[in-house]
């Protein structure tokens, strides 16, 4: 049975939780302030920061089948009275997961199969000279446009649900976005500089406009804020879809190394 616990259990400290570390970096983040956290104090951990976010759950790699039901059982009722749940977890979880949602709900599951990569160094990109700067007021329009097409593309759907103008005039004002802009003053390429935990700091939200793709915007863009991270002591990561092996290769081209697989599990019933 999993209960809750405090963000300093001794589980985070064990050597089989640090092993997954950047994969499991969103529960460094929940663990910050968690709406949830629960663990049966072994082999599992599960947590989530709010009921509109997916809930993350780490198991040690040798937890044993008779401890996995108990995982499942916590999970079950975190979306009580909802019609969907999401989940990020091993590929191993992730299948009993849909797997009691399916059986008991009749829930149809999506799979977003996602690696992790950390870079403690860097590895210049052919295009490294590439002018990198931050929006400005005035880019609202286009920045709109690039979460549009980021969310459609990434996940098939509008995530979004605010107005997109203001979404993107948070974007500039947050200060963690950077792109490449062409002499026409088009915005080619963003990404974005997310979540810092004590010892990572997480690279999302890279996208190349359709029309710029293949001149290795991304890599630069990547290589560029990885850069800035290490300066400021902590280590970049980030995930990508393994249906996406171009973007794999790319990252990897600039210093990024593959860390572990977790599943990201959407369930509609």
């Amino acid at each position: 049975m999993l209960k809750p616990v405090p963000v300093d259990h001794p589980l985070f400290s064990t050597a089989a939780y640090q092993k997954d570390k950047v994969s499991f970096s969103l529960m460094e983040v929940i663990r910050q302030q968690p709406l949830y956290l629960a663990s049966d104090g072994r082999w599992a951990v599960v947590g989530m920061s709010s009921p509109h976010y997916p809930a993350w759950v780490w198991t040690d790699d040798a937890i044993p089948q008779s401890a996995v039901p108990a995982v499942i059982d916590c999970c079950s009722g975190l979306f009580d009275g909802q019609n969907r749940a999401q989940f990020v977890a091993k590929p191993a979880i992730a299948a009993a997961l849909s797997a009691r949602f399916g059986g008991q709900k009749g829930a149809v599951a999506s799979t977003v199969q996602m690696q992790s990569f950390h870079c403690p160094q860097p590895v210049p990109p052919k295009n490294r000279d590439l002018p990198i700067t931050q929006p400005v007021p005035g880019d609202e329009s286009q920045l709109a446009d690039y979460l549009r097409n980021f969310d459609i593309d990434c996940f098939g759907e509008l995530r979004h649900t605010g107005d997109l103008k203001q979404d993107a005039a948070r974007c500039i004002q947050s200060g963690r976005f950077y792109i490449i802009r062409r002499p026409s003053g088009l915005i080619a390429a963003v990404a974005e500089r997310k979540r810092d935990t004590d010892q990572f700091v997480a690279i999302g939200g890279v996208y190349t406009m359709p029309a710029y793709r293949g001149g290795g915007f991304a890599a630069a863009l990547v290589y560029h804020i990885a850069q800035n991270i290490l300066a400021d002591g902590k280590i970049p990561c980030l995930y990508t879809d393994l249906a996406n092996p171009s973007s794999n290769r790319a990252y990897q081209n600039v210093g990024f190394a593959p860390c572990g697989r977790v599943d990201e599990l959407t369930l509609t019933w």
